[in-house]
Formats: structure tokens, C-alpha cells, sequence
């Protein structure tokens, strides 16, 4: 039997105020905060930067989490689009792994931000990188393979060039919380991965 788990809109905005999470996004513009149903949510795989896609055991603590205190008012919400085809359904923007723990738990709706993607691509591409934080203790941050996917994926896209210099830019934008060391193994590994015309996936598997 389905949970029924308890969303307070107002405390949400208050503990989580959308002008916080978004003062720093320009790929994205904030609409509105609201509670859906979550089968209106498609998660696109193109949206999802993740390299190993949402690892079963990476939802796992979160729907434990859900489990025991429900959905915390203090973080910020899934973020959705609204979809082209069909405005009674939304597109998952970031927030793979929580969803996947919300319909381990059968729940029926979801708190969530509509945003829409208004910046130029490499800005929506990175905030999806970016928007991956303060998540708690249940939290999977971004691997370096997921960030050497990422340059592999913004050159080939022609969102940002193949200069070393503006590559690192790219490489530091996504990576606030990694390590000066991180970074250069990240940018090594993705010229060895280049100069080799192997990514590690394609985007479309």
C-alpha cells in the first residue's frame, strides 16, 4: 500500500527558498513550486549526466531515508520542465536518483521546482552538474568519470572548444567541490579518452 507522505509547500519555500538554489543557475529559470503526480514525470536519459545511469544502490539509502522521515522540507525539490508534447507531463531536469527512491517507496506525488532551460547549452548543461548538491547524508556526488564524460560531451557538442584553457574552465565550473588534483586527473583522463575516440558510453544507450 502506497505511502501517503506529508508535503508542506510553504515550509519548503522557507527552508528552501527558490531564490538560494537558482541565484546561480543560468541555464535555468525558476516558475514554480508545486506537488505533482509522480507517473507525469518522464525521466529523459539525455538529461542524465550520470555514467552509470541511477545505480540501483545509489536510491537505495535515499528510499530508506523517505522511509523514515519522509521528504525533507530543507532541501531543494526534483526540477522538472514542462514537456513539449504534452504540458500534462513533465521532464526530469535533475533529481534521477530521488525519484527512483520515491517509486521504490510507491508514492504517489512529488514535490517539485518547474524550471525552464532559457540559458545557452553549455549553461544548462552545467547547472545539470551543479544542481547535484546538498543532498545529505544520503548524497552521490558526481564521479570523475561522470565529469570526463561530460567535457567529452560538451566538445563534442560544440558547447564549449577543445582549448586546454577553456576545457579546465569548464572542468573547475562543474566541480566546485573536488580537489585541485581531481581536476588535472579528470582533464588527463579526458585527452587520453579523446585522443583515443573511445567515450566511455554513448549518450543514447
Amino acid at each position: 500500500d502506497s505511502m501517503k507522505v506529508h508535503f508542506d509547500l510553504n515550509k519548503s519555500l522557507k527552508q528552501c527558498p527558490p531564490s538560494v538554489i537558482y541565484k546561480d543557475t543560468p541555464g535555468y529559470t525558476f516558475k514554480k513550486r508545486i506537488i505533482t503526480k509522480l507517473k507525469n514525470i518522464i525521466p529523459k536519459l539525455e538529461n542524465q549526466i550520470r555514467t552509470h545511469l541511477v545505480k540501483q544502490s545509489n536510491a537505495t539509502p535515499i528510499a530508506r531515508s523517505f522511509e523514515a522521515i519522509g521528504w525533507s522540507h530543507d532541501k531543494a525539490p526534483i526540477a522538472v520542465s514542462v514537456n513539449s508534447d504534452n504540458d500534462e507531463y513533465f521532464n526530469l531536469e535533475w533529481g534521477f536518483t530521488r525519484t527512483q527512491a520515491a517509486s521504490m517507496k510507491e508514492w504517489e506525488t512529488i514535490i517539485v521546482d518547474v524550471v525552464e532551460p532559457v540559458g545557452k547549452p553549455v549553461d544548462v548543461f552545467s547547472d545539470k552538474f551543479l544542481s547535484n548538491k546538498h543532498l545529505g547524508e544520503a548524497h552521490t556526488p558526481n564521479t570523475k568519470e561522470d565529469i570526463v564524460n561530460g567535457v567529452l560531451k560538451a566538445v563534442e557538442s560544440d558547447m564549449i572548444k577543445d582549448e586546454k584553457s577553456v576545457v579546465k574552465a569548464w572542468i573547475l565550473r562543474v566541480t566546485p567541490e573536488m580537489t585541485a588534483t581531481d581536476r588535472q586527473n579528470i582533464y588527463k583522463s579526458y585527452k587520453t579518452q579523446k585522443s583515443s575516440n573511445g567515450p566511455v558510453r554513448t549518450w543514447h544507450q
